[in-house]
């Protein structure tokens, strides 16, 4: 049996490096960012899709979408981000499942899916269980910042006002994770999640 733990949380909530830790315990990670990466490449359906509904001026010259100039436009408009969206959800929700099962054809017993908008995009019915993870948004601000110093706060908030927020997580959430201390605590905590997830499956 393979059990999948969906890992979600607002932005700069620490979801990769709690994945991370997860890949350092032996799970197999499935993430939707790189996902869609992957479909942003040249030549793929989407980029000829995004190309065609946002202009040739959001390519690079290889023919791969320039993510930034495609965030630039998106980020100051909510309704071009929601035509963006509607491009990319239902392949990266297809793709998603398409990886699962094939893990699940294997001996894969752990797989962690990675998803920002898990909710949003229904990819938490691929999960046995959906882990959130929780931190005060000046920390998370902060992250986000030292991550991409360009960012501003207005970005990070019309970022964060498309992401379920933080009540609606801890109801839905069948796990809740508390990232906003130092990385050592960090990781103990997910230790003992692995530790509780491994007895229950």
């Amino acid at each position: 049996m393979t059990y999948v733990l969906g890992i979600t949380g607002q932005i700069a909530a620490g979801k990769s490096a709690v994945a991370s830790i997860f890949e350092d315990l032996g799970a197999t990670i499935v993430c939707a960012d790189t996902i869609v990466h992957e479909l942003q490449k040249a030549g793929t359906e989407q980029t000829r899709m995004i190309a065609k509904t946002f202009g040739p001026q959001v390519l690079m010259a290889e023919g791969g979408v320039d993510r930034k100039k495609l965030r630039d436009i998106v980020t100051k408009d909510a309704g071009r981000l929601s035509v963006l969206e509607s491009i990319l959800h239902p392949a990266v929700r297809a793709e998603m499942s398409a990886r699962i099962d094939k893990l699940k054809e294997g001996d894969t017993s752990f797989v962690v899916l990675e998803v920002p908008l898990m909710f949003e995009n229904g990819a938490h019915r691929l999960c046995n269980d959906v882990l959130a993870c929780l931190a005060p948004e000046d920390v998370r601000l902060a992250r986000a910042q030292d991550r991409n110093p360009q960012l501003t706060k207005d970005g990070f908030l019309a970022l964060q006002k498309r992401q379920s927020k933080e009540p609606v997580l801890r109801k839905r959430a069948d796990f809740i994770l508390d990232t906003s201390g130092d990385m050592a605590k960090v990781r103990e905590r997910v230790e003992a999640l692995f530790r509780k997830i491994k007895h229950k499956a």
